[in-house]
């Protein structure tokens, strides 16, 4: 896999900006009929307090360490979750794995169930993931699961994580509570610069907002916005 430098995303962001397409990698170029690359990355709030928890060591940890002077994407994650979830967290793996020599891009995932997901459960499904302590991965967890929903709504901007009336007949995940299966980009500053639908059940509509996450996510980190 080629390394792609600071120097070399910004050069990439301009290759982006004159072509008008999202032409990231192959398996995310689709080309963008609103050329959104020309046009500023939108501030659309600010984090004003803090997340804290355990991470995936069962170590005290807090969103705003993690993340503080850094370009973060952050989603919700249940470990038990055989699509919706499972498919964001794949999205952010790739991320990983595209952007893997850029030292300050952060990832978090944030238990939506933090009873059923604790460090340890976490831990284990990091490394069934194929992730290693070195990689910049925060998974957050140990608090009541309305902190998490109440933050993630105020500070990140995802929609109001309900608990449903009861279903049996509904999936599992979504028996316990109805969350947003959306990403979040941050900039290094601690503002929310976008939130992206990879989970969409429209697949263009799906492979747009892939391809615009990495395509932002280059940008921030490039600095050119």
């Amino acid at each position: 896999m080629p390394h792609r430098t600071v120097t070399g995303l910004a050069a990439l962001v301009a290759a982006l900006t004159i072509t008008g397409s999202w032409a990231l990698h192959r398996h995310f170029s689709r080309p963008d009929p609103f050329d959104h690359a020309s046009l500023p990355i939108p501030v659309r709030q600010s984090v004003y307090s803090d997340l804290s928890g355990l991470n995936q060591d069962g170590l005290p940890a807090t969103f705003s360490a993690a993340t503080t002077g850094r370009v973060a994407v952050c989603a919700y994650l249940w470990t038990g979750c055989p699509d919706g979830c499972a498919n964001v967290f794949g999205t952010m793996r790739q991320m990983r794995e595209f952007f893997s020599d850029q030292p300050d891009l952060q990832f978090v995932s944030v238990a939506v169930l933090p009873d059923i997901d604790p460090p340890a459960q976490l831990a284990q499904f990091a490394r069934a993931s194929g992730l290693s302590p070195s990689d910049p991965w925060l998974f957050l967890s140990g608090f009541p699961s309305t902190s998490a929903w109440d933050s993630m709504h105020h500070q990140l901007g995802l929609s109001l994580t309900i608990a449903p009336p009861p279903n049996p007949g509904a999936p599992p995940c979504c028996r316990r509570c109805d969350h947003d299966l959306r990403i979040v980009l941050l900039d290094r500053q601690q503002r929310v610069r976008g939130h992206y639908e990879v989970n969409a059940a429209v697949p263009e509509k799906r492979e747009f907002f892939r391809a615009k996450l990495f395509g932002d996510t280059a940008r921030l980190l490039a600095g050119s916005d």
